[in-house]
């Protein structure tokens, strides 16, 4: 696998990871806070097509990823550009939700 495979590889993979962790706390929150699962992830799914809700998360996981020894700007382009893709896959999305009315029943 050649070096620069294996870079991209890593960054979406990290990607990946960040954001099974904010959707993680959001199975967390739901847990602790709401009594209805279905509410908590229709709503907690449409906070993913907030662009604001995209930027935090893909700057959280560049924060993680320059702590790791990656170059801010390119991985910054590469991961805003594959956040919004992620997020707004209907199997990510349909995932995502199933999890989170799981995690709260």
């Amino acid at each position: 696998m050649s070096p620069a495979l294996r870079q991209l590889a890593s960054i979406l993979l990290i990607a990946l990871g960040g954001i099974a962790l904010v959707g993680g706390i959001l199975v967390r929150y739901a847990d602790q806070n709401l009594l209805d699962p279905e509410t908590f992830a229709e709503r907690a799914v449409e906070v993913l097509d907030d662009e604001g809700a995209q930027t935090e998360i893909g700057d959280v996981i560049v924060n993680e990823l320059e702590k790791s020894g990656a170059e801010r700007k390119p991985t910054q382009r590469a991961v805003n550009k594959s956040i919004g893709a992620i997020t707004g896959d209907p199997r990510f999305r349909d995932a995502l939700g199933a999890a989170l009315v799981r995690a709260n029943e």
